[in-house]
């Protein structure tokens, strides 16, 4: 169907080949407040009040996400749950004693041989520098 204003007046045209379609008019038109009360009609049943909780659950399961966003939600999942099973090691480090200046020498040691392992996997090219004459990749 297509919108067409006719007469100033808003209609939906069903144009058809007669040839695919015999015994079908070449064109209808139908003015709109035809379809739109009947879409009216559909919307007010399917948002009320005792249909609500139904149409939310047919919409979710007709607009699930894609593989990608699968692939993407699980991979978030996973990182959170290490999170959270790192943050539960933490707090019983603290709780058994470690100290928060501990803590940050640990942390800060950990990130810098980190940072070390990925200057090493992504070597940087030759001759250039970095910040006051350090060449890139030096570590």
């Amino acid at each position: 169907m297509q919108g067409t204003i006719r007469q100033s007046h808003s209609y939906y045209r069903c144009p058809t080949r007669l040839e695919s379609s015999p015994g079908h008019p070449s064109s209808v038109y139908l003015h709109e407040a035809v379809p739109v009360s009947l879409v009216d009609e559909w919307l007010a049943e399917a948002l009320a009040s005792e249909a609500r909780q139904a149409t939310a659950a047919e919409l979710a399961a007709r607009c699930g996400p894609t593989p990608e966003e699968q692939a993407r939600i699980a991979a978030a999942q996973a990182r959170m749950s290490e999170i959270v099973r790192k943050l539960a090691r933490l707090a019983e480090a603290f709780e058994a004693g470690l100290s928060p200046e501990s803590y940050a020498s640990l942390d800060r040691r950990y990130r810098g041989r980190a940072r070390g392992r990925s200057s090493r996997s992504h070597p940087a090219p030759r001759g250039r520098t970095v910040g006051r004459g350090v060449p890139l990749g030096a570590g």
